[in-house]
């Protein structure tokens, strides 16, 4: 009776059954979202694959290199459709000179360069200005052909210079590169013997308005650049 009471306590040895029973193995955890959603999505690139008979590997490399394609003719187009209209609008608002008796500098020429040599480098920038003074003084002048050549030297010597002033703050290099501009061609036009009057308008007139494009407008198109 002890005996029972004991083995009762002390529980039922385990047989050799139940000892060589092995314990379930851990059931597996459920596929993640990101390897669901990776073969989802190379379903119909295994399907182009057997289709075609092209890797799946070289279809995942042409893509790649497409999107990289795509992007880089963004930006190019994205870059020409900004120096069009750049050029468009700074070749329109030389016209402002007719309204005036005497010259000024109340033009978007210079403004377009420093923008456009700021993103695209100095030789889209000398370019961008000289198109567009070009244009617009041949169309306001149309025949003293020296009045419309004469300026572009300024602004092929702010293309040049304006690399080295980019760590400066927009505004300053703005206004900076209008002072350049005004002293280089006011020496020119002294040069040329034009009077005073006309060389002190275009100088004040140059460094104003341009402080106005840089404080108001510039920050706003470098956002979309």
């Amino acid at each position: 009776m002890m005996k029972k009471i004991i083995s009762y306590l002390i529980g039922k040895p385990k047989t050799k059954k139940q000892r060589d029973k092995k314990t379930p193995p851990p059931k597996k955890k459920k596929r993640s979202v990101f390897i669901a959603s990776y073969r989802k999505i190379n379903q119909p690139l295994d399907w182009i694959s057997k289709k075609y008979g092209i890797k799946t590997q070289n279809i995942k490399i042409a893509l790649v290199l497409l999107a990289i394609a795509s992007l880089i003719f963004t930006a190019y187009v994205k870059s020409l459709v900004f120096i069009g209209i750049f050029i468009v609008i700074a070749a329109a608002s030389k016209l402002i000179q007719e309204f005036f008796p005497f010259v000024v500098g109340l033009d978007f020429v210079l403004f377009v360069t420093v923008l456009s040599t700021m993103h695209y480098g100095w030789i889209v920038g000398a370019a961008v200005g000289c198109i567009s003074s070009f244009v617009g003084s041949v169309y306001r002048i149309r025949q003293q052909m020296d009045t419309a050549i004469v300026p572009l030297f300024g602004y092929i010597a702010i293309a040049l210079i304006v690399p080295y002033l980019l760590s400066l703050n927009l505004l300053f290099l703005g206004i900076l590169s209008a002072f350049i501009y005004a002293i280089i061609m006011s020496l020119i036009f002294l040069h040329l013997r034009a009077d005073i009057f006309n060389t002190a308008t275009f100088f004040i007139t140059t460094i104003l308005f341009n402080y106005w494009a840089f404080k108001n407008i510039a920050p706003f198109l470098v956002s979309l650049m």
